[in-house]
């Protein structure tokens, strides 16, 4: 396959794969921490709410962003084989989730540090599955 289209094809796969890890796991925590019938256009209701949210919430959406990233950079590098498309996932996702905290800006002050997650899950998906591919060729 050319690997260019290769390289497309382990970003898209990725991000898809982070889309849906992410999806489920807010699914869940929606459960967890119902949150009130919010128009999304209404940023002032999402600060207050945002503000006004327990410190673990925010935990939890760290975890579970870091796994989905994670997983993200095992398909990535199962599909191209380099460490570039993790990296470039875990950026992109990063760069993301920066311009949400700074847009809703009833996070909490140290949410800010969480951003470490996405690059540092997609490098953890990357060695996950240089590993295994290590694993299965000897």
């Amino acid at each position: 396959m050319n690997p260019t289209i290769k390289a497309i094809l382990g970003v898209v796969a990725a991000g898809i794969t982070t889309f849906v890890v992410i999806a489920f796991s807010e699914l869940a925590m929606g459960t967890m921490y119902p949150a009130p019938h919010i128009n999304p256009e209404d940023v002032a209701a999402i600060n207050a709410y945002l503000s006004a949210a327990p410190w673990h919430m925010f935990v939890l959406i760290a975890v579970s962003h870091f796994l989905a990233t994670t997983a993200a950079g095992w398909v990535g590098t199962r599909i191209t084989g380099k460490i570039t498309t993790a990296i470039t996932i875990g950026i992109v996702f990063m760069v993301f989730a920066g311009q949400n905290i700074y847009y809703y800006s009833g996070h909490p002050g140290w949410f800010w540090a969480t951003l470490v997650v996405y690059p540092l899950g997609a490098y953890m998906g990357y060695l996950f599955a240089s590993k295994r591919a290590d694993a299965v060729k000897s």
